[in-house]
């Protein structure tokens, strides 16, 4: 995959955020490269400092629905199905929204929530979310997922089909499901992620240096390349509307590429090359280290994003060329405010 369509991958990935009613959204079987089971690590910030008072959470049931209705979609266009994983990144970021009076991928700070709780997940994710207000609301929990889950996949074209093409996305493998309603509001918050490394040692920054240790558990893969962007945090143009909620980010970015490590090729896109002080492939297994100063403030970061080649032999049934030769399989941020950075 060339420097500059690993650019455009992820600048432009999703806008992805649905409303519904008064409601909102923006914008391994059989035959597949099946992977070995997944550990995921230990989380090293588990802090989600947010109340809970006033909001009423979807159950289990509600959750394992909602992926049963992804499941269904994905197995009609003949791609493997998701498991359903609890890493807190989608209970922390409805629970944000709430306390918070906000709708859209950043808070009102312009920060996105995997930025900010970098801790939570070593994988790369993408961010589904919706919204419907009622006054009151009207069916249960499940009605209203259910109903955002259908519009998600089947009534997209609003939002460029962003949504659709993250759910049924074969390169996603698990899913962080949340959803609940308070006061006259109901959230749905959907992590689709590509858990394709089993981190032996998580990617880390310590003394301006990142690290990472693992193993790529795609039949037949290994790392392709590891990139770093700059996230800097927008000024908010928001909004207030019914209830008093303020709008937000309508897209999800990680930023644009700043940096690619040991490519030889990439000083000719004018995008600066990073050499690593260790940078070990053999096979499946890793083992990268490279430098990398402290972002400049605390407004800005740093996402380094580890590639694996995409073995998988499932292409995306709506566009062909969306990670087709390599996949965002890790992430660290690195932040001036964050533990370690």
């Amino acid at each position: 995959m060339s420097i500059s369509t690993r650019a455009l991958l992820l600048v432009a990935l999703v806008a992805i955020a649905t409303i519904l009613g008064f409601s909102y959204a923006t914008g391994g079987g059989e035959g597949y490269a099946t992977s070995t089971t997944v550990t995921i690590p230990p989380r090293t910030s588990t802090s989600v400092k947010q109340s809970q008072v006033g909001i009423t959470f979807c159950g289990g049931d509600v959750r394992e629905r909602v992926v049963a209705i992804i499941n269904k979609a994905r197995g009609s266009v003949g791609v493997p199905p998701v498991s359903l994983v609890d890493l807190g990144l989608a209970r922390g970021k409805l629970m944000e929204m709430i306390n918070e009076d906000y709708f859209g991928h950043c808070n009102p700070r312009g920060l996105l929530y995997p930025l900010e709780h970098p801790g939570l997940v070593y994988y790369y994710v993408e961010e589904n979310i919706g919204m419907t207000i009622g006054h009151p609301l009207q069916g249960s929990l499940l009605d209203l997922a259910r109903s955002h889950v259908y519009s998600m996949i089947y009534n997209d074209e609003a939002n460029h089909w962003g949504h659709r093409d993250s759910l049924l996305d074969p390169t996603n493998n698990l899913v962080d499901v949340a959803c609940g309603a308070s006061g006259d509001r109901f959230y749905i918050v959907i992590y689709m992620v590509k858990a394709w490394i089993n981190w032996t040692n998580p990617p880390h920054y310590d003394k301006g240096v990142v690290s990472g240790e693992g193993r790529v558990t795609l039949r037949g893969s290994s790392l392709a390349g590891v990139s770093v962007y700059e996230y800097k945090a927008p000024h908010v143009l928001s909004w207030p509307v019914k209830s008093g909620v303020e709008f937000t980010c309508q897209d999800y970015s990680i930023g644009r590429l700043y940096a690619v490590v040991g490519s030889g090729g990439a000083s000719s896109t004018g995008v600066r090359v990073i050499e690593p002080t260790v940078y070990q492939v053999r096979g499946g297994w890793f083992h990268v280290s490279f430098p990398l100063p402290r972002p400049p403030n605390n407004s800005t970061y740093y996402v380094v994003v580890f590639w694996v080649k995409n073995t998988l032999g499932v292409e995306n049934p709506y566009d062909s060329s969306r990670y087709r030769e390599e996949i965002p399989a890790g992430m660290l941020v690195v932040g001036r405010g964050l533990e370690g950075s």
